[in-house]
């Protein structure tokens, strides 16, 4: 992201140091900027949860190939060796408050239901990625489904943000 960041300046300094000042490519290279600087979405607000706070996204980051959740699930005192985590195959994002949904394509690190994976202690963690196709760019908030209605033991996550950086 970096080389990408610093060739958009390269490219906006040379325009301006010509007296031709393209407004049409400065404004291309600008957008440019603007949507790499969108992700990825670090520790993304979002109004509510199931899994309170046994959970927490770290990070969103689309592409034009996909989009990964990452995720970092925290073992659970109440249970001797921390208990156990998986994920539902039919797990799913959808645009805030319509039916447009983005099925699951890959779970990784962490085992697809009907397997599981046992903690250790009740101190230990599991971060995994959830990997679905790219988000459209018009969605500026997303519901991450596990199982819904869900309890506290789905991964349900709604209205989550994608838009940190304001235009």
């Amino acid at each position: 992201m970096r080389f990408a960041l610093r060739s958009c300046i390269k490219i906006m300094h040379r325009i301006m140091a010509n007296q031709n000042k393209r407004i049409e490519e400065l404004n291309t290279i600008l957008h440019e900027l603007i949507d790499l600087l969108k992700y990825p979405v670090q520790r993304p607000r979002y109004r509510f949860s199931t899994c309170g706070r046994c959970c927490e996204i770290l990070s969103i980051n689309s592409s034009e190939k996909n989009t990964i959740i990452h995720i970092m699930y925290y073992a659970q005192p109440e249970f001797i060796n921390g208990g156990w985590v998986r994920i539902q195959p039919e797990t799913f994002i959808r645009k805030s408050d319509t039916d447009e949904i983005l099925p699951m394509r890959e779970a990784l690190y962490i085992p697809i239901s009907p397997n599981k994976h046992e903690f250790q202690h009740y101190k230990e963690n599991l971060s995994f990625q959830l990997v679905f196709p790219p988000i459209p760019k018009s969605w500026k908030k997303i519901d991450l489904i596990e199982k819904e209605p869900g309890d506290s033991s789905y991964f349900n996550f709604y209205e989550i943000e994608l838009t940190p950086f304001r235009d």
